[in-house]
């Protein structure tokens, strides 16, 4: 994106304005009105084939680029915690507009410093075979398949880091971990207090050679789709990638990285959106204000390749468990923060119980299940899902979308995402009252259907009312 060229061509708009009680039908002098033909000039301008010639980054799946996760916690799932549980579910969460199923680990959890009753998924025992807690290989194998049939794809979580202090390798390989002083010992990962795992040494090529090995087991028995790798940045990069060479050769593979670092992409096609969940923290915490996600999108197209798919979220298993519900940390404007999350050209992450407006914090080592109430947030779901399949403008299938604030302050966000040809705006408030917004001041955009909830926009004599922390979506 080249924000000096947006906005030197681009004529940009101050829309009216009108808080709760206050009149203003007319646009005043001083009020740029937006133009069709100025902003199209600039559609084509800087549509992806007109762009200085780059490093396109890694060449995506085409299934990719419209997608959307879907993050399983198995043993919270469902008052069984089970895999055929979630079997039962997969064509309600297709229903939803997923693509991709990620199963948080299903491997057996060790006893040895086990923390709580159950144990962390990410103290993993045995690397090929299945938590008895969650049932049995044909109950994945039929998981699988049932994914599979519905159009879906299956990431398993891959912890290649650490194992257990009980791993079956820790028995027979001693020399695949980091040892203590006397050579004796495994040790934690340092700076860690995860009394529950030790750190594998990948010094080790044998090691690396049976880390490999089983990660391709599952796509050989059970025909996987590819990986979620946990903490991928503590794993040397040149693992990744001799790993993705072996398990492409078996079947192309998603790989997806817990990491940030542009570099991840020689190996994975996508890592994590944290600087932009940081940002939106921010946001609503009322440390920093929307315009930082204009920064936050102009740092991203410096650091990464046009290619390159970030997952943007809300929370995933970490964040509620360790950090917040989103209610308490987003409140009445959730809605308007998950929308920012589909705007952004990634791949959007759901996390299971969203759709039901999880409220809790799912307990980590013990069993804590999910409320699934009157999935009253699957409405909500559908929409953005739909929304993101029909627009190209948000898909992330290369080329730099451009974002272009028209308003941002501590009640509204109102912006355009450009891309080619298309163009969308977003108007957002979140605030506790309605927000009006002159139609004319909309000048060449469709102010009468809103893309979100596909119907009509009623027509105000005050202009477009943006009722209290909603989000109202138009395009040309």
């Amino acid at each position: 994106m080249n924000n000096s060229k947006i906005t030197v061509l681009i004529l940009l708009i101050l829309i009216s304005i009108v808080s709760c009680g206050k009149k203003e039908n007319n646009v005043t002098d001083q009020q740029k009105i937006i133009d069709l033909d100025s902003i199209s000039i600039a559609g084509n301008i800087f549509k992806s084939d007109e762009q200085p010639k780059e490093d396109m980054g890694r060449e995506q799946p085409e299934w990719a680029k419209n997608a959307v996760v879907y993050e399983v916690n198995v043993r919270q799932f469902s008052k069984e915690g089970s895999l055929k549980k979630v079997t039962e579910q997969l064509t309600r969460i297709k229903d939803l507009g997923v693509d991709v199923i990620w199963l948080m680990p299903i491997y057996p959890i060790g006893k040895k410093g086990r923390k709580g009753k159950l144990g962390s998924y990410y103290a993993i025992k045995d690397y090929k075979a299945i938590n008895p807690r969650f049932g049995t290989k044909e109950d994945f194998k039929v998981l699988v398949d049932s994914a599979h049939t519905l159009g879906m794809k299956v990431m398993l979580d891959w912890v290649a880091n650490h194992t257990s202090p009980d791993h079956v390798w820790v028995r027979k390989h001693l020399d695949f971990y980091e040892l203590d002083s006397l050579g004796k010992k495994p040790i934690k990962p340092k700076g860690t207090d995860w009394e529950d795992v030790v750190k594998l040494n990948y010094e080790n090529q044998a090691m690396q050679d049976s880390m490999i090995s089983a990660m391709g087991y599952w796509l050989k028995e059970f025909d996987i789709d590819g990986y979620r790798c946990d903490v991928a940045e503590l794993v040397p990069l040149e693992f990744w990638e001799k790993a993705r060479t072996k398990l492409d050769s078996i079947k192309p593979v998603f790989m997806l990285a817990e990491g940030t670092k542009p570099e991840l992409y020689s190996a994975f096609n996508m890592t994590y959106g944290t600087a932009f969940n940081d940002s939106i923290i921010n946001i609503a915490e009322g440390k920093k204000g929307f315009k930082s996600i204009h920064s936050y999108i102009l740092d991203k197209d410096k650091k990464y390749n046009p290619n390159d798919i970030i997952m943007y979220y809300l929370t995933n298993h970490d964040e509620n468990s360790w950090n917040y519900t989103e209610k308490e940390k987003f409140g009445q404007n959730t809605d308007n923060f998950t929308v920012l999350t589909y705007a952004m050209g990634g791949m959007p992450l759901i996390y299971n119980g969203q759709e039901s407006g999880l409220d809790k914090k799912l307990k980590f080592f013990e069993k804590d299940t999910i409320n699934w109430g009157g999935y009253k947030k699957q409405n909500l779901y559908k929409r953005l899902n739909h929304l993101l399949k029909n627009h190209q403008v948000l898909w992330n299938n290369g080329g730099r979308a451009n974002m272009e604030v028209i308003k941002a302050n501590k009640n509204t966000f109102q912006f355009i995402i450009s891309k080619n040809k298309e163009m969308i705006v977003f108007l957002q408030n979140y605030s506790d009252k309605p927000i009006y917004i002159s139609k004319l001041s909309l000048n060449g955009f469709n102010t009468n259907l809103d893309l979100f909830t596909e119907q009509p926009i009623p027509d105000n004599n005050r202009g477009i009312e943006l009722p209290p922390h909603q989000t109202i979506i138009i395009g040309q």
